[in-house]
């Protein structure tokens, strides 16, 4: 099921510039908890980077969540549709996921 954001104009509606046609391939999750933050706010920015170095940016999407709840690993990501867990995630833990990834969708 393909979700087609739209950005209202006044009576206009059209669709979001940045929402691709396709379905992303994969999804990385980042933990916006209070203890997972500035960490994962790195991350975000490893994976983008990376993402756009492979051009694959479009391909995979970056959401940030809530609190996981699993504050002990902090911080925490979740690739899906894999669900790969990665536990006190950094720039190289993400980089090598992402590259897991691309490597399988090939």
């Amino acid at each position: 099921m393909t979700v087609n954001l739209c950005v209202i104009l006044g009576n206009n509606f059209r669709p979001h510039p940045n929402m691709s046609k396709k379905e992303p391939v994969a999804v990385l999750f980042l933990c916006s908890g209070s203890k997972c933050r500035e960490g994962n706010k790195k991350n975000h920015l490893t994976a983008k980077h990376y993402l756009r170095k492979k051009k694959e940016e479009h391909t995979h999407q970056i959401i940030h969540t809530h609190c996981t709840k699993k504050c002990a690993l902090a911080p925490v990501a979740c690739l899906m549709p894999q669900n790969e867990w990665i536990w006190e995630a950094s720039k190289k833990t993400i980089k090598k996921a992402l590259k897991k990834n691309i490597k399988k969708k090939s």
